[in-house]
């Protein structure tokens, strides 16, 4: 576990195969769900906001569930020379992508490779992460700054 502070690093690689999730917020929950999956290798478009879900934690059925991100980032610490695994949740990610969830998800329906592109795309960038400590062995990134383009901007803009 890091301290509190800021980093900077180069990312090695970003999960985004399962980046998006389903969320409960029926009174105050905050619990994940179930990963939205943008296409699978049978061609299966994934799961909607219509299918039913239940909260572990509330002990119900999930009648209308909130797409947010969640993403597992593989790092370079520049001066620890160390490799170290972040998790981050929603406004990083939006800062690191380039949009919010609803507009990610109406971009893949027209590009139905775009989390594998963004993948790719931000690998080797450089970013200062600020990170705050949620549980003894949980690091999170709460903020980040890319020094260049989003992942977006890697993608669609030429210069």
């Amino acid at each position: 576990m890091e301290q509190n502070g800021i980093y900077k690093v180069y990312i090695e690689d970003v999960s985004t195969f399962r980046m998006i999730m389903w969320r409960c917020r029926q009174s105050g929950c905050d619990e994940i769900l179930s990963p939205i999956v943008a296409r699978d290798p049978t061609g299966s478009s994934g799961s909607s906001k219509d299918d039913p879900r239940y909260c572990r934690k509330c002990q119900q059925t999930v009648t209308n569930p909130v797409a947010s991100y969640y993403v597992t980032m593989l790092v370079c610490d520049m001066a620890k020379d160390k490799l170290t695994e972040y998790k981050l949740y929603s406004g990083a990610v939006e800062t690191l992508i380039g949009c919010e969830v609803d507009e990610l998800l109406e971009m893949i329906d027209d590009v139905p490779d775009l989390l594998e592109l963004l993948r790719i795309a931000l690998r080797g960038s450089l970013c200062d992460i600020f990170l705050r400590s949620e549980k003894k062995d949980e690091d999170v990134v709460s903020s980040i700054y890319l020094h260049g383009r989003n992942g977006l901007q890697m993608l669609f803009l030429k210069n």
